[in-house]
């Protein structure tokens, strides 16, 4: 889990970089008490972050991995910010 903290830390860093200039990006780091947006537990986790910043809004794309009934599935799930602390719940793609 660690590994996935910094990966989605060093995503979000990269992405800020091409999005604002240096003084933005300190400032939306510095409000952020944890890299962490959405939590899993036994039955589901979240990976492979990409957050991309087009028109004032933040686009976080990632995987969501389910057990339900024994099985396992994977889902392309996206969510929205406008700050980076306030996101929509995740929702799965159609596509």
């Amino acid at each position: 889990m660690n590994t996935l903290k910094w990966l989605f830390l060093s995503i979000l860093i990269i992405s800020l970089d091409f999005a604002h200039p240096v003084n933005a990006q300190e400032n939306l780091l510095d409000r952020l008490a944890s890299p962490i947006i959405f939590s899993g537990n036994d039955s589901v986790a979240y990976r492979d972050p990409a957050v991309l910043f087009n028109e004032n809004t933040f686009h976080l794309y990632y995987t969501v991995v389910r057990s339900e009934n024994g099985l396992i599935y994977s889902y392309t799930a996206t969510s929205h910010s406008q700050d980076l602390i306030n996101w929509d719940w995740p929702r799965k793609t159609n596509r």
